[in-house]
């Protein structure tokens, strides 16, 4: 490279640099701008308004200050789709979700079935794991005819050792008839088992 063209060299990557650092600002923007039409469109009057809300609100997950406070108010709203689809968004701010729980844990009792599936994901990415969150999902994994159980059962598993006190709840569900549920929850026994070792 000639000493000439150096110059030129260091002025186009700056013009990069500068490209680059605008459209990272100009994202930024757009998300900010996003998290608050989320943040006020959650309490909107028409149930589109608010289901897209919920939307934005988990596929920034900015701000959860803001987020948060606003996607656990609507988890009460006479939607179905609309308490599934906060509930989904929760889960993409992890434990900074934990404002939620109570809320999430009541939704496991939601008439709705993907409601309840919904929650029971959330909590498994949000709930930090103790003992009782351990009894929560072993109580869980009981309904099972439903995803929840099937979730809970599932999360059990992924927990490993910490989760032995749920192996008598999960040796008396393996009595099911159904050879496909009873697969399902041997496995989560032998990662709990097997991790313990």
């Amino acid at each position: 490279v000639s000493r000439t063209a150096i110059p030129r060299i260091v002025d186009i990557l700056l013009d990069m640099e500068a490209l680059e650092r605008g459209e990272e600002e100009a994202r930024q923007k757009r998300n900010a701008l996003g998290m608050s039409r989320g943040v006020v469109g959650i309490r909107n009057q028409y149930e589109v308004c608010r289901l897209n809300a919920a939307k934005a609100l988990g596929e920034f997950a900015l701000s959860p200050e803001l987020a948060v406070p606003a996607l656990v108010y609507v988890l009460d709203d006479s939607s179905s789709r609309l308490r599934e689809r906060s509930a989904n968004a929760l889960r993409k701010f992890g434990k900074q979700a934990e404002p939620a729980i109570p809320k999430l844990r009541q939704l496991l009792n939601d008439e709705v079935k993907q409601v309840r599936s919904s929650a029971s994901i959330a909590l498994y990415t949000i709930e930090p794991i103790t003992d009782s969150s351990i009894e929560f999902l072993a109580q869980a994994a009981k309904k099972t005819q439903e995803n929840t159980g099937r979730y809970a059962v599932d999360a059990l598993g992924q927990i490993g050792p910490r989760a032995k006190s749920a192996i008598p709840v999960l040796q008396e569900l393996l009595k099911t008839e159904n050879r496909s549920a009873q697969l399902h929850i041997q496995k989560s026994i032998e990662k709990i088992m097997n991790n313990s070792k």
